[in-house]
Formats: C-alpha cells, structure tokens, sequence
C-alpha cells in the first residue's frame, strides 16, 4: 500500500529491516528516520523514553 502510494517520489526508499533500527540508519548512511505510531501507548512510551533521556 506505502508503495503504491508513494511511487510519484522518486528518491524515496522504503525499507524493512530485521535488525536495530540504528544499526541499520547507520549502514544506510541516513540523515533523518520517520516512525509512526500504531496506538496512544506507543507515543506514551516513546515520549517518556525521550523525557528519560
């Protein structure tokens, strides 16, 4: 469906990977990664990783 809609942007990759995410940000040389969230918990939870650290 992410493909199929995003298939006018050129430059844009999709990727899935299997391992950390920052492992993998690194070996693609990424400057900017962009998550989403499924459900409320989850914004609770990466907000208050942020706060912690």
């Amino acid at each position: 469906m992410i493909k199929n809609s995003t298939n006018q942007l050129a430059m844009l990759k999709l990727h899935q990977p299997s391992g950390l995410i920052a492992d993998f940000a690194r070996k693609m040389g990424a400057c900017a990664l962009i998550r989403g969230l499924r459900h409320v918990s989850d914004f609770e939870f990466e907000f208050q990783m942020a706060y912690d650290e």
